[in-house]
């Protein structure tokens, strides 16, 4: 066994390779309650022979060499890096990885994944796991007993999409989900539609009825945003807090943040 995934960690870096640099941008979580933002993986962009290659170019070619869990190594390693070297002068914040559902069953990938949560407190706090497909994970019983194993040691499991037919009750209990992301096509009806608005606040329900966090995405105004605070939800994503973009714009906003802060304390004293 570990002679079988020493000679697959070889194929990989091989790969790696021939796939390019990765990229990657960020959008902002805001969180009404005050506490740290986080950020979702959003875009990636690989680079190859010094040229930058969008999404709609290199998509292909993972789907051609069935690269889908090499780039999701590239995505893990990007972002365990960006939280192990997060300037300490900033507010730490938390990052989310979304999981397509292959990885999981890729024995390197998850054997990575579960001893670097079990060995790192700073993964178990900052580095969340966000599913998509999730019909299809829920499907399969060793995914199933994967994301069990992985929340067992401290992962926060989120669940994407949820209310559009990808996830049922059911699934969202077998996947040991601990956050739950109300789907973009709910939210932005919510203003003209009241059956969209009884969806959503029926999401936000069944999730605090089972001890999980509510997130709503697709936030494009403030009539939604207001909407959304008088659910009961305290947890945003959207264009209207900001669209993706690389982590030094991210890193240079907290930091004038922080001197914003410090400022205003000082003047008050």
């Amino acid at each position: 066994m570990l002679a079988s995934l020493e000679k697959q960690s070889e194929i990989n870096r091989e790969q790696r390779r021939k796939l390019g640099q990765l990229v990657m941008q960020y959008q902002e979580i805001f969180n009404n309650g005050g506490t740290p933002s986080f950020f979702c993986d959003q875009q990636g962009r690989i680079i190859q022979a010094n040229r930058t290659m969008q999404p709609n170019e290199f998509l292909p070619q993972i789907e051609r060499h069935n690269w889908h869990v090499l780039f999701s190594h590239k995505v893990l390693d990007k972002s365990i890096e960006l939280l192990e070297n997060w300037p300490k002068s900033l507010n730490p914040v938390a990052l989310s990885v979304n999981l397509s559902g292959p990885e999981l069953l890729d024995d390197l990938f998850y054997e990575k994944l579960l001893r670097r949560y079990s060995e790192s407190e700073l993964l178990r706090t900052r580095l969340k796991l966000e599913l998509t497909e999730t019909s299809v994970l829920a499907s399969l019983d060793e995914t199933k007993k994967r994301l069990t194993s992985l929340a067992n040691v401290g992962a926060t499991i989120i669940v994407d999409d949820f209310g559009t037919g990808h996830a049922s009750l059911s699934q969202l209990i077998d996947l040991s989900a601990s956050v739950l992301k109300v789907d973009r096509d709910f939210v932005e009806r919510i203003e003209t539609s009241e059956r969209h608005r009884k969806i959503v606040k029926m999401t936000l329900e069944l999730a605090n009825s089972l001890n999980m966090e509510a997130l709503a995405e697709g936030v494009e105004t403030k009539a939604q945003l207001d909407l959304l605070i008088e659910m009961g939800f305290d947890q945003f994503q959207g264009f209207y807090f900001g669209k993706p973009a690389p982590v030094e714009y991210w890193s240079g906003k907290f930091e004038q943040a922080g001197a914003s802060s410090a400022l205003g304390q000082g003047g008050a004293g």
